[in-house]
């Protein structure tokens, strides 16, 4: 009892100290003999840290909750901050651990579906994201808390779904048409269409793909043809784009280190443009 008030007593002073060695120390040694103490540990905890240090400091919050989220399996908090911290910083191996090791109950939380989601579409699994964002939806629909706030998380897994079907999953399709897998590309663009009926790009290009047999000529013209439509979304998520830099503090357009030293050039280029997108990513992920 006394080592955990003395931990609580400096760390409220500075919330940065929970990476001093003493104190991760001594929270550790609270930890085990947690059973002693009158009352559980977690609730103070997300009191006392919560969103302002994943905000402020998301590398130290990636620190403190990734151990504790193995130390404390069944804290639900910090199993979600130690899968959301390790997806935001490509560590997709490590969240992927976080996910594995949730239990039946911590799989009720949306959140943590929308996580799920996310990590699909990091490693180009878009329709597993789609899943994984309708189980968030529908998690919503059934979940505890204020009907409000319930929609509007919602609505949050419904645009993100939104994006990653018109971004990666066009994308994706296109590829598959381009490199002659055809029904592999109408598979997934009709399942794309299927949850976004009213986006005409996206019709279009399944027709197309269906009347010329997915030729890379065809699949390239297909967005193309639908004129100032997809010129417009291009413009929207340019603007969208640079707003974001701007809150971010990035530059716009991107500004890639330039590739030196020996060997490929290409593979420099891509390893510099992968360092900063793993930059931007954490970044903007904190605005939303």
């Amino acid at each position: 009892q006394q080592a955990w008030q003395c931990w609580l007593g400096d760390v409220e002073d500075d919330l940065s100290r929970i990476d001093a060695p003493a104190l991760r120390l001594l929270l550790g040694l609270v930890i085990a003999g947690r059973k002693r103490l009158p009352e559980p540990l977690e609730p103070p905890l997300e009191r006392l840290l919560g969103e302002e240090l994943v905000e402020r400091q998301p590398a130290v919050a990636w620190r403190f909750f990734d151990p504790l989220s193995e130390r404390l399996p069944q804290w639900s908090y910090a199993r979600l901050k130690a899968a959301d911290l390790s997806l935001q910083r490509g560590e997709l191996g490590r969240c992927r651990q976080h996910l594995d090791g949730a239990s039946d109950d911590q799989w009720q939380l949306a959140w943590l579906h929308d996580i799920a989601a996310r990590h699909s579409l990091a490693e180009g699994d878009v329709e597993g994201a789609l899943a994984g964002w309708q189980r968030a939806i529908e998690r919503c629909q059934i979940g505890d808390g204020a009907q409000d706030s319930q929609a509007e998380v919602g609505e949050i897994f419904r645009q993100r779904a939104r994006e990653a079907r018109r971004g990666p999953g066009v994308l994706q399709a296109r590829s598959l048409l381009n490199r002659g897998e055809t029904q592999a590309a109408i598979s997934l663009l009709e399942t794309l269409l299927d949850q976004d009926p009213q986006w005409q790009p996206l019709r279009s290009l399944l027709e197309q793909a269906r009347q010329n047999g997915g030729s890379a000529g065809s699949a390239a013209a297909s967005l193309s043809g639908v004129g100032g439509t997809f010129s417009n979304e291009i413009e929207r998520l340019e603007a969208r784009l640079e707003q974001l830099a701007d809150r971010a503090g990035l530059p716009w357009p991107p500004t890639i280190p330039a590739a030196g030293g020996e060997g490929d050039g290409s593979q420099l280029d891509a390893a510099a443009f992968e360092q900063f997108l793993q930059t931007a990513l954490g970044r903007v992920a904190l605005l939303g």
